[in-house]
């Protein structure tokens, strides 16, 4: 329900996005991207919800509190790719993370 006072917020960032990335070229710096991620149980058996990030890479995801398994669906290509992780909503909290890809780009 989107009333909750609990859930998910954050950003999804690609990278890189430069073939040789210099830590002083902030156009190789890692980019909003608006990733398809589903939510599911802890244990990773059953869908609870599923959104999209903005254009900017933001999200806010309402939830009961509990422990959710994030499984990040890759690009039509199988790039860009990101790891599922584990994140725990706490009741009257929305829990703040950052979501990664890997591009490919080397």
């Amino acid at each position: 329900p989107p009333d909750l006072d609990s859930g998910i917020s954050g950003v999804v960032l690609a990278g890189p996005t430069c073939p040789v990335q210099t830590p002083d070229n902030p156009e190789c710096d890692d980019q909003p991207y608006a990733a398809n991620i589903v939510v599911k149980t802890s244990d990773g058996r059953f869908t609870v919800t599923s959104f999209t990030a903005g254009d900017d890479g933001r999200f806010r995801v309402p939830l009961y509190p509990g422990t959710y398994l994030l499984d990040p669906l890759p690009g039509a290509s199988g790039f860009p790719h990101s790891s599922s992780q584990t994140v725990v909503v706490q009741s009257g909290a929305f829990t703040v993370l950052t979501i990664s890809y890997d591009t490919g780009i080397r």
